[in-house]
């Protein structure tokens, strides 16, 4: 029988399925939830971004057309 502790490879065994087993408790319900919202998040952000990519296209096309028109009055006078 052994007295006091023990060092060696049992130690090392008993480290490494600890891990393994808290490993496998962790609650992925909030990693679902994290990517959930982050998903969401993303869609947000890309809507914004189309529709100020569509406004910023449709008044700059706009200021183009406006700028030709006039040059047009210009040179029909």
């Amino acid at each position: 029988m052994m007295n006091g502790t023990v060092y060696g490879i049992e130690n090392v065994k008993v480290f490494i399925m600890g891990a393994i087993f808290n490993l496998l408790m962790l609650d992925y319900m909030s990693y679902a939830d994290y990517a959930m919202r982050a998903f969401i998040g993303g869609l947000v952000w890309l809507i914004f971004k189309v529709i100020g990519d569509w406004i910023n296209y449709y008044y700059s096309n706009r200021k183009e057309k406006k700028k030709e028109a006039e040059g047009q009055d210009k040179t029909e006078k």
